[in-house]
């Protein structure tokens, strides 16, 4: 596995643990990957900065609208960009979506419990959503590190 797909999986994992045990994922993880994933930077050099910059702020201005209106939660579009920060825009929307098709499946599930009044439906239900996210990309970033490991294409 590459040290970028071990780092994406860390965050991942840790905002899936933090986000479903304490309903939030702190600012300040949040900001250490970004500062981290700045001084990493790879081969580009200085030159990485700006891109990374903006594939960081254009999400996260993007996605503004959906926390304000949708009460999506702050935390979890901060981690959507950095995500997509991390890995590009065209690859962070791959490996976001199967994670945003099973948060969509959750969605709809606890929807049609509240609306039927089952039991198994809390009646105050939040989705965690960097739980489905992270259940969701994992697959993906395994199946990316293998092909930057193996000599083989999958």
């Amino acid at each position: 596995m590459t040290e970028k797909h071990l780092i994406l999986l860390q965050i991942l994992f840790i905002s899936a643990v933090t986000d479903h045990r304490q309903r939030t994922i702190p600012n300040e993880l949040i900001i250490f990957y970004f500062i981290w994933g700045l001084l990493l930077g790879g081969e580009y050099g200085v030159w990485h900065i700006i891109p990374y910059v903006c594939r960081f702020f254009i999400p996260l201005l993007l996605l503004g609208p959906v926390f304000f209106h949708y009460h999506a939660g702050a935390g979890d579009i901060k981690l959507i960009s950095l995500i997509l920060a991390w890995e590009g825009i065209l690859e962070g929307a791959e490996l976001l979506f199967p994670g945003m098709l099973l948060s969509l499946l959750l969605i709809s599930v606890a929807s049609l419990g509240k609306q039927r009044n089952l039991r198994f439906i809390p009646e105050k239900t939040t989705l965690p959503m960097a739980v489905p996210i992270f259940l969701g990309a994992t697959p993906g970033l395994i199946i990316k590190a293998m092909e930057a490991t193996l000599p083989i294409s999958l």
